[in-house]
């Protein structure tokens, strides 16, 4: 069973707000409008509450997996009150709101062990917005600058698809992520069956750009159906994932598959395999996905 006092990270949903509309993200989902059939923003103070729950914390991720972080209107106060308990932070953004003062004032309650990793997906605003739709390259600059100018935790954050390999490797894409802080590199994750999505487009356009995809794809499809072991990240690091309710799920892709019901907080089923959404943690997925550095495409 999940104990709170032993969790040191955890990933909090602060809304169900976002500017931005990726054709991958669960917000594309046809399942999403049931699970979130309001627009709401979770009370700071519930938060606020919640983390003192958990007295090992040592991360605390605001990644937004169905919103964008910095539009909940009371940001800066749990920046603040994160960082008052001596926990760090590491926020995904699309790097697309707010203004220069905000980004100032974030990166000035931050320090340089913390994370913000704004979302590069092109040289251009072209090519970056045809995945990163609703947002804008230059604004998304603009912003970084901002808060490189008071905490140097900026992290430029390219997510590799097959449609902008070609372009990361161009001379004008490292000028572009060149002033960062920090780069990061990572590979697009494995995708729904076109089925499940609201908002159509071209799969080919939006798959990993590497042979590794088709490989795993056949492997957890053989054994999907067969007895089978998983490894679980929740429990092997101490990590949970919190939605806008303030639910606890193990991870993100668990939280999307329950399309609301609520976790039993039990390690069981989940180690013995009894979720389709675990497939991808069953032991020799998992043991492959390591030794290619392909995590980050589950």
């Amino acid at each position: 069973m999940l104990d709170l006092e032993k969790v040191e990270y955890a990933e909090f949903e602060l809304s169900t707000r976002c500017n931005a509309r990726c054709p991958l993200c669960y917000r594309n989902y046809k399942a999403f409008d049931k699970h979130y059939p309001e627009n709401i923003e979770r009370d700071a103070d519930s938060i606020f509450t919640q983390i003192k729950t958990m007295p090992n914390l040592k991360w605390i991720y605001l990644v937004g997996s169905i919103s964008e972080p910095t539009l909940h209107s009371r940001f800066l106060d749990i920046v603040r009150f994160i960082k008052s308990r001596g926990i760090l932070i590491e926020l995904c953004t699309n790097g697309s709101t707010r203004n220069d003062i905000f980004w100032r004032s974030l990166g000035m309650l931050l320090t340089e062990e913390d994370k913000v990793y704004f979302t590069i997906c092109g040289s251009t605003q072209e090519i970056h917005e045809q995945y990163r739709r609703g947002t804008n390259l230059a604004k998304i600059l603009r912003n970084a600058a901002a808060l490189r100018s008071v905490c140097t935790c900026d992290y430029a954050q390219c997510i590799r698809f097959f449609y902008n390999n070609s372009d990361f490797n161009s001379e004008e894409f490292q000028k572009i992520i060149e002033p960062f802080s920090h780069v990061y590199m990572t590979e697009t994750f494995i995708q729904q069956q076109l089925s499940a999505y609201r908002e159509k487009f071209d799969q080919e356009l939006f798959r990993p750009w590497h042979h590794h995809f088709d490989f795993l794809q056949k492997v957890v499809e053989k054994n999907r159906y067969k007895p089978h072991k998983c490894d679980c990240e929740s429990l092997e690091f101490k990590k949970i994932q919190v939605d806008v309710y303030g639910n606890i799920y193990p991870c993100y892709l668990f939280l999307e598959a329950s399309e609301g019901k609520k976790w039993d907080m039990n390690y069981g089923s989940i180690l013995a395999g009894k979720y389709d959404c675990c497939r991808f943690c069953e032991r020799s997925v998992k043991r492959y996905l390591i030794k290619h550095g392909l995590e980050c495409i589950v």
